[in-house]
């Protein structure tokens, strides 16, 4: 891999890698640099699903394979989840989150086990490329530039995840971003609020209970990152120090870790392909227009490590 620049303080970079053609050893050494920078971006790689679901493979385990008759599953390459705002001839979805703004989450933050280390986004088609952007927030850094007695405060916090504040149903503790605003008649909602009777690759529905740290740590990078995401967060609780103020802490956290100087917002261009660590980023949406595809893979990068 050779860095062609940093894009910004976040320490995202865009980067020169021929990923389809890359070996097993080139891949490692390229995976294994993602969570130093967080984001990653590479330019002009080929919209090719074969060739890009054998280089996912290569990292590791892909979570998520599913099923053909789930509507935002490519029928090519079940590999590949569909990210895009167009609908088929009766108006209906033909992809996940189709148009609307999206807050502030990383891929596993609903789940009881997170099984994704890096989320992969390639895009086919940006529609209009002033809309739809895609903001990336370095937590990482967020983390380690919090006060000492911040970092000790909140050591030992754990928060609960809830489907229902993600999709606006259910109060979250404080001020959050937006969560993804869903109806009855969107054909996810079933999917999420588990009416259906199932949950989605081990999901949560809208009655389960998810605890979680506050203060992650890298499985195989080792170091800490906040993770704060404010949409998902129904409750939380400190049991070294029962007796915190949470107002305070929340609008703390909150107003820290989203500083633009964390934050990374990337305008896509066909053939943009983004690496994301899910332990040390979270990224969001604006509104989208115009069609457009992106096509998402997250994997475990089981064969790296």
């Amino acid at each position: 891999m050779i860095i062609k620049k940093i894009l910004d303080n976040t320490n995202g970079i865009e980067a020169e890698f021929n990923l389809l053609q890359a070996t097993q050893e080139e891949l490692n050494d390229f995976v294994e640099k993602i969570p130093n920078h967080h984001f990653i971006l590479l330019r002009n790689v080929p919209s090719n699903k074969e060739k890009l679901v054998e280089a996912v493979n290569k990292m590791g385990r892909s979570s998520t394979v599913q099923k053909k008759t789930v509507f935002w599953a490519d029928q090519d390459s079940l590999e590949i989840t569909r990210v895009t705002n167009a609908r088929d001839e009766e108006g209906k979805k033909t992809g996940l989150f189709a148009d609307l703004d999206l807050c502030w989450h990383s891929n596993g933050g609903l789940r009881e086990k997170v099984q994704q280390v890096t989320l992969m986004l390639h895009c086919v088609n940006p529609g209009n490329p002033e809309y739809g952007i895609t903001g990336f927030c370095n937590m990482k850094q967020a983390y380690k530039e919090l006060p000492n007695d911040v970092k000790e405060l909140i050591e030992t916090m754990e928060v609960r995840h809830s489907m229902a504040a993600f999709t606006g149903e259910g109060p979250t503790v404080g001020k959050n971003d937006g969560g993804y605003k869903l109806t009855p008649e969107d054909p996810e909602y079933e999917i999420f609020d588990g009416s259906n009777g199932k949950k989605h690759h081990g999901g949560t529905t809208y009655t389960d209970q998810v605890w979680k740290p506050l203060v992650v740590t890298h499985p195989w990078h080792g170091e800490k990152a906040l993770y704060f995401i404010p949409s998902l967060i129904e409750e939380w609780r400190n049991p070294t120090h029962p007796d915190f103020n949470s107002d305070w802490l929340w609008n703390y956290l909150y107003d820290h870790a989203f500083q633009d100087k964390y934050i990374y917002k990337h305008k896509w261009q066909p053939g943009d392909m983004v690496f994301n660590d899910q332990y040390y980023g979270l990224h969001n949406r604006t509104e989208v227009k115009g069609e457009r595809l992106l096509w998402r893979f997250c994997t475990d990068n089981g064969n790296i490590v």
